[in-house]
């Protein structure tokens, strides 16, 4: 039927051109803009994933400045570290020359100053963004930031390197840096805090290495007998007046010697015997407790002093055991650094990772979009057209009338 108020088929045709028209705008915004998905009206699920995945790597791009912000400091910390270590071992060699015969030590231990005041000044410009690791107010941690991560609740956070400042720092306000104590040279005493059963019962102390007793140094502990207490004390004169040859316990023997002497003078005749075992079934158990060490004086790199009359060889001693702190020092900081290294790298392809993860969502196939485009071009001729064959379908009822 041919209508004059109605013509079915320009609107059709109309119908058809808008179709085109909106595919074309969606495919050219496509084209325009390199995205799919660009508002969470494309598509609501991959537009939130994205926009999170987003947010989350552009938090992974400030961790990575942040990993290169720890690394530098980790990087001064280590140049700072190995440099002391030089300045010591030449310190090392100085006090080796001190101890030839014939040298003038003052003219050694000026020597030595001017390496205390390099070690000094080496120590104090170790120092960046504000931060020394290496001379410290006292406390004991630091961090660097490494990573961002969400766990499977969605949950955000950031996951930081823990470093102990207390195995690298030299100097603290504390007093307590690697180069203000003394080198660990002597053994770990041990108690049992009661008795225990043992095929030969005996209550024992373990020195791991040889030590030496300077004057003022003791060690302590207490003998019990029911309800007899004496506290045994062992002291540098007892060493050198009960210890065998040059003032040097060299066995079991000897140190019973010295032990039993200590225990004899801490009370009337109170001692104990070689070989004597004191288990939980002996009719009077004895109890040993509360070893403990005491009388160390502070004495730190900087009172290093080969004019005074000390002991060279123990001064050696320290000098070897304070280089032997600083380069485990340096190589815990070599450690960090390395691990600062790798995951700064993981940390670049994490992110590369999650740029194509969101790529994958919400980017447009450039090739498919223009050929879509052109095709859609190729539509919208052929529906305009089309729409215009449909309006002069009515001209046809006019020749009805001539």
């Amino acid at each position: 039927m041919t209508s004059i108020l109605t013509n079915i088929g320009a609107m059709s045709a109309l119908q058809t051109l808008r179709t085109i028209a909106g595919q074309m705008q969606d495919t050219q915004r496509q084209v325009s803009t390199g995205m799919r998905v660009e508002q969470a009206s494309d598509n609501a699920a991959y537009w939130s994933i994205s926009t999170t995945m987003h947010s989350d790597n552009m938090a992974l791009a400030a961790v990575e400045d942040a990993l290169g912000l720890g690394g530098a400091k980790v990087d001064t910390a280590y140049a700072g570290m190995t440099a002391v270590v030089d300045v010591i071992s030449e310190m090392k060699s100085k006090i080796v020359v001190a101890t030839e015969d014939g040298v003038d030590r003052y003219k050694v231990q000026a020597e030595i100053e001017q390496l205390k005041e390099q070690l000094t000044s080496i120590v104090s410009s170790a120092t960046f963004s504000g931060e020394n690791w290496l001379s410290t107010d006292g406390s004991n941690s630091a961090s660097v930031v490494a990573s961002a991560t969400r766990d499977a609740s969605g949950n955000f956070g950031v996951k930081k390197i823990s470093v102990n400042l207390s195995e690298i720092a030299l100097f603290t306000t504390m007093g307590n840096g690697l180069l203000q104590t003394i080198p660990s040279t002597g053994g770990n005493g041990r108690t049992y805090g009661g008795f225990e059963n043992f095929t030969s019962p005996t209550d024992t102390f373990a020195f791991t290495e040889p030590f030496t007793m300077d004057d003022g140094d003791e060690f302590k502990f207490d003998i019990q007998d029911g309800a007899l207490l004496y506290t045994a004390t062992v002291t540098k004169a007892v060493f050198d007046q009960w210890a065998g040859p040059n003032g040097v316990v060299d066995g079991d023997f000897e140190f019973w010697d010295l032990l039993a002497q200590s225990a004899a003078d801490s009370g009337p005749g109170f001692y104990g015997v070689n070989n004597q075992a004191f288990g939980q079934d002996a009719p009077n158990p004895v109890l040993f407790s509360n070893f403990r060490v005491t009388g160390v004086p502070e004495y730190t790199i900087m009172d290093v002093d080969v004019t005074d009359g000390s002991d060279l060889g123990l001064l050696l001693s320290r000098i070897d055991g304070w280089l032997e702190m600083t380069i485990d020092a340096a190589a815990d900081l070599g450690a960090l650094q390395s691990r600062i290294s790798m995951q700064s790298d993981f940390v670049a392809k994490l992110t590369d990772s999650i740029d194509s993860g969101i790529g994958r969502l919400v980017d447009a196939d450039m090739n498919e979009a223009s050929t879509r485009l052109k095709a859609l071009q190729t539509q919208e001729q052929l529906a305009i057209q089309s729409l215009s064959i449909a309006n002069t379908s009515a001209d046809s009822v006019l020749t009805l009338f001539r």
